[in-house]
């Protein structure tokens, strides 16, 4: 970051002065943080809802096609058999995704947070003194589940367009 000539503090105003590569470097560090609490609070609400909302539409899929078998119990086709399973293996590793990106991010704060108390320790704002810019945020290996679930649930989908398909 670069301040222009017409940007640039007057001699008497101390609290525009330019930033220093550590004032910058801390800047970025604080975006860490900042980028991790928003990451770890997005996981866990949205873990709970995306949770529901998976479980209702299985739930939903598996009650409009059932049928009544002879014996009074309800029976579904082996093709929505599988395409629930799919379904069912989509809500599980949604609920994964969230579950482990929430642990990953839970390490990260509580990494930040033992810098952050170590340097009030010394008297020192956190990030104290960085020797570089911040890692990119790691969400642990979240992304397979992420694209797991997709697959689950796009095969499922594509599974009850064919049943649909061929039953109409």
């Amino acid at each position: 970051m670069t301040v222009s000539s017409a940007e640039e503090p007057s001699s008497g105003d101390s609290g525009n002065a330019r930033k220093t590569p550590n004032d910058l470097l801390c800047d970025e560090w604080r975006a860490y943080k900042a980028e991790a609490e928003e990451a770890f609070k997005a996981n866990v609400t949205r873990s709970n809802d995306r949770v529901k909302e998976f479980a209702f539409a299985g739930i939903a899929l598996l009650w409009v096609f059932r049928a009544i078998g002879r014996d009074g119990r309800p029976v579904l086709a082996l093709d929505l058999q599988l395409a629930g399973a799919l379904f069912c293996g989509g809500l599980a590793l949604d609920l994964l995704q969230y579950m482990f990106g929430t642990a990953i991010l839970s390490r990260v704060l509580d990494s930040i947070s033992s810098e952050e108390k170590i340097d009030s320790l010394a008297g020192r704002a956190w990030p104290g003194a960085p020797r570089a810019a911040p890692p990119v945020l790691d969400q642990g290996g979240a992304e397979y589940f992420f694209w797991g679930k997709m697959i689950c649930v796009l095969l499922g989908d594509a599974i009850l367009l064919g049943h649909l398909f061929i039953a109409f």
